[in-house]
């Protein structure tokens, strides 16, 4: 079985992992949906999906490995 071993931060790398989230959802129309996204480095955030219906919004977001 192969695995991806995902470098771990050091105290060195500490700087590089601060970022910062901002999300604000509304209900519009019967369907919940991002009105206000923000991401600072190294935080991205990918577009909102519905796999429970459209009252409920999932976003994701992640650090791209480039930044690992």
């Amino acid at each position: 079985m192969n695995r991806l071993s995902q470098p771990q931060p050091t105290d060195s790398d500490q700087s590089r992992w601060h970022g910062s989230l901002e999300l604000r959802f509304a209900l519009a129309h019967g369907k919940t949906q991002p009105i206000h996204t923000y991401a600072k480095a190294p935080l991205k955030v990918q577009r909102p999906f519905y796999p429970e219906g459209l009252g409920v919004c999932h976003t994701v977001y992640f650090i791209p490995l480039e930044e690992w």
